[in-house]
């Protein structure tokens, strides 16, 4: 049996063992209570196997249709993830063993420009968005079968805070009153409960910080490239050895207009994103990709371009910083993109969005499930958590080269620059004198992946030596500036 069979075979196994727990799990705090979740993205059906967990009677509404498993293959808002231990550890909470996690962990990421590869956070999983969402709606569904019903194509269109009652609206727009003991807002960064609690409760704010001038397209279908001669000099030779789930594969180069990150998707072929900072027509495309991938693999070419063809589809944004004054309301909280949206720029939305529920759920417990004492305390919990990862996400774009317009004034490019170039300085000097103790020359990121960690406390770490660097230098140079004064005959 090679490697790849039996690394299935045990997420396999795994999985079998996980479906033996199902209404068992039930804690029964919760017994009695109604909760309502709007959105079934990944956050949305996690939250909802907490509280059935603790008893809840759920009712997850989303305005989509439900997602397939095969919807990945051709969907146009399908992007890799990397799911780090705060993930995992929420998902392992609940007994959710999604069939998505049951290949080998992902090692790293391969530069296809150059060979080099960059490793990612031990135990970390590779996924794509639309199968983890399509997985965890098949995982709620499977253990939690008496306590959560989703309902799909259903919108919400009010809230009633003061009679705890939501109104959700089907494809018709015919309405219906859902009353509620707890409502979640999972509705992603364009939250409509976030701008309900907006415009009807005092103290609630919101703040868009950032919107990103990225985007992205998606390409699916690519023929994996078997011998290095497929490439003509661009390293992919190993592709068709390497089991799906293991590598992505970045094509990057500095100033590239262009650039993509793939991955090989379990049916064998090779999907991706393509991502640049405007819309580009299929003309203009095809010279991008001559003059800044001409070494693309054999058939890859007509491919991308037939299917980033802005009559095909148009540019998708990768989201904007939205930072929340808290994350609750009376009897309603936000989990995901609706409190604490984020970019793609560290990779760590996803993680984030898992974990706070999580927290959501320990705040609960603390409480024996006492709504209105425990969400106040969610708030005052994560809310700091999240605005530090959402501080270190707000520099890390800033501190992008960029071609077109810059986010903000050159004072808070340059600190950002600053704080990344000397954490990265750090960073390689402990990673080369003590590998030992420090495993990567990112490091200090690289602990955003460890769930022991809070995020607020990264941070601070980052400032801290950064400051340290900054401090060190601005005194070499006062130093060589008394030096040359003195030679110079100053007094």
């Amino acid at each position: 049996m090679s490697r790849l069979a039996e690394a299935r075979s045990r997420g396999l196994r795994m999985h079998a063992a996980a479906s033996a727990t199902s209404d068992t799990l039930i804690l029964r705090a919760g017994e009695g209570k109604q909760a309502v979740v709007v959105g079934a993205g990944p956050a949305g059906s996690l939250m909802a196997m907490y509280l059935a967990q603790r008893g809840y009677q759920v009712k997850v509404y989303e305005r989509r249709s439900r997602p397939q498993r095969d919807d990945s293959k051709y969907s146009l808002r399908s992007y890799p993830m990397v799911i780090s231990q705060r993930a995992l550890k929420a998902l392992a909470e609940v007994g959710a063993a999604p069939l998505c996690h049951s290949g080998p962990p992902a090692q790293g990421i391969v530069l296809l420009a150059n060979g080099g590869k960059q490793p990612m956070a031990s135990g970390a999983r590779q996924v794509d968005r639309v199968t983890l969402g399509a997985d965890l709606i098949t995982e709620a569904q499977r253990l939690f079968p008496q306590h959560i019903q989703f309902l799909f194509g259903q919108k919400l269109a009010d809230i009633d805070f003061q009679g705890q009652t939501a109104t959700v609206t089907d494809a018709a727009g015919h309405p219906r009153r859902v009353p509620y003991d707890l409502l979640i807002g999972a509705d992603g960064a364009s939250s409509r409960v976030r701008d309900l609690m907006e415009q009807h409760l005092p103290g609630f704010s919101a703040t868009t910080r950032l919107v990103a001038k990225s985007g992205y397209k998606t390409v699916h279908g690519l023929p994996v490239p078997q011998t290095p001669a497929d490439a003509n000099g661009l390293q992919v030779a190993d592709m068709a050895e390497h089991p799906p789930g293991v590598y992505l594969y970045g094509m990057r180069k500095p100033g590239a207009k262009v650039s993509a990150t793939l991955w090989k998707a379990r049916e064998g072929t090779i999907s991706g994103i393509m991502t640049g900072e405007e819309e580009v027509p299929r003309e203009q495309m095809e010279a991008v990709l001559d003059k800044e991938w001409p070494q693309l693999p054999q058939g890859w070419r007509s491919l991308i371009l037939d299917q980033t063809d802005p009559s095909v589809q148009q540019l998708n944004s990768f989201s904007k910083i939205v930072e929340c004054r808290k994350f609750h309301g009376p009897r309603v909280a936000l989990v995901g993109d609706a409190a604490h949206a984020v970019t793609s720029a560290m990779g760590q939305g996803c993680n984030t969005a898992l974990e706070t529920c999580r927290v959501l759920n320990d705040t609960l417990v603390r409480h024996n499930d006492d709504i209105d004492a425990a969400l106040p305390e969610f708030s005052s919990s994560r809310v700091p958590d999240a605005h530090a990862l959402q501080d270190l996400e707000y520099l890390r774009v800033l501190s992008m080269p960029r071609r077109k317009d810059a986010y903000k004034t050159w004072p808070e490019r340059l600190y950002a620059r600053m704080l990344y170039a000397t954490s990265g300085i750090i960073g390689l000097l402990l990673f080369k004198l003590l590998p030992k103790y420090f495993k990567s020359p990112f490091f200090l990121f690289a602990r955003l992946a460890d769930p022991s960690v809070r995020q607020r406390d990264i941070k601070r770490q980052i400032q801290l030596l950064s400051a340290l660097v900054m401090a060190g230098v601005a005194a070499l140079v006062w130093a060589l500036v008394r030096v040359a004064r003195m030679q110079l005959g100053f007094a």
